[in-house]
């Protein structure tokens, strides 16, 4: 009888961040710094500027060319439909 290796899976965790809080910030620098099969892959945030700065911020820069940025007032939902992320990253203060 013959074994067979799994093979692990190699693609990265497609994470996409529903706002562009400053605590969200503390967390994306440490889920790309521990996490190297993660990949921050879209952005949503009511407001444009806050958005396109929190990316260009808290990306990774040899990253940031494949992030998504989602703003206006459906941006959040817009986010929840993308279907190839594989996770959501919902910030929200400790307290």
């Amino acid at each position: 009888m013959s074994e067979q290796k799994s093979t692990p899976n190699t693609s990265p965790l497609r994470v996409g961040v529903m706002g562009a809080a400053s605590i969200a910030g503390k967390n994306i620098a440490a889920i790309q710094n521990q996490l190297s099969s993660c990949e921050i892959v879209a952005i949503a945030s009511r407001s444009q500027t806050k958005a396109n700065s929190f990316c260009e911020t808290h990306v990774l820069e040899d990253r940031i060319q494949n992030v998504e940025v989602f703003a206006g007032d459906n941006a959040y939902q817009l986010l929840i439909e993308k279907e190839d992320i594989d996770a959501l990253y919902i910030p929200l203060p400790v307290l």
